[in-house]
């Protein structure tokens, strides 16, 4: 059994990393300045959850794709079980 599911990130979403290698000191200040007001991040993996929250599956993208403000981008994750 294979289900296709479609995960869209929008222009105003993931724009930030939760690494710690992003930001410093305790007050999480953006490590680039040039990141401020135009945040550049990379989409490496996709996870996919169920309703009450919980991981069910992780895929990997075969390179990384540059997401900012001014990208959107779609991907297709098919789960086959």
């Amino acid at each position: 059994t294979t289900n296709s599911y479609f995960c869209r990130a929008k222009a105003n979403d993931f724009n930030f990393s939760n690494n710690y290698s992003y930001t410093t000191g305790s007050d999480n200040e953006i490590i680039q300045a040039s990141f401020e007001g135009n945040p550049q991040t990379y989409i490496t993996t996709i996870g996919l959850y169920n309703d009450s929250h919980e991981l069910l599956a992780v895929g990997r993208l075969s390179k990384p794709i540059l997401k900012n403000y001014g990208t959107e981008a779609t991907f297709k994750a098919n789960l086959t079980y």
